[in-house]
């Protein structure tokens, strides 16, 4: 098995997911392979619809599997991974590629990433005048989020990052033993 590892960061709206991706490419040395990012470069302008996010996320799988078909880790995040069959695609790129998938759940109160949103939301639009970030849409991606598996490990949205990523870096360690 190769030592490579594909970190899946998954959670509502808001919940914390690129704070934790990008604390954990720091720290381990993996590129982020953001589908926010990937869309961002394949629709100048975005509608947020469900075919130009699953175009994104075909994307996002593409790029992870080329990194780790070259030994290299990496992070997925950027989408709540709400859909049945998400989550499992991106397992199956790791399991093509002989490496482990740790899939993180950043689990955040509904409430708080609503504040989060709020309390960003006119910055927001002003970076990202098409994006569909706003009040209201943890709300609405938690009443539609997927069960997850007990094999996800669940990290609190609320703690500190550093203390996240202490825990997952532990775990990424444990894999080798």
């Amino acid at each position: 098995m190769s030592t490579a590892i594909l970190c899946v960061v998954a959670g509502i709206p808001a919940s914390g997911k690129t704070t934790l991706a990008n604390a954990l490419s720091t720290a381990m040395g993996a590129p982020v392979v953001s589908r926010d990012v990937v869309r961002r470069e394949l629709f100048p302008t975005r509608t947020y619809e469900t075919a130009e996010k699953e175009v994104a996320f075909r994307a996002v799988l593409v790029v992870a599997d080329a990194l780790l078909a070259a030994g290299t880790s990496c992070i997925v995040e950027g989408m709540p991974f709400s859909r049945d069959g998400e989550l499992e695609a991106a397992h199956a790129v790791a399991e093509k590629r002989g490496v482990r998938c740790l899939s993180i759940v950043v689990d955040t109160p509904v409430e708080v990433a609503e504040k989060r949103l709020e309390s960003t939301y006119p910055t927001h639009v002003t970076y990202e005048p098409s994006s569909d970030r706003r009040p209201g849409l943890a709300r609405e991606v938690a009443l539609r989020m997927r069960a997850f598996p007990d094999t996800v490990l669940l990290v609190d949205g609320t703690a500190s990052v550093d203390r996240n990523v202490e825990i997952i870096l532990t775990i990424i360690e444990g894999f080798s033993l």
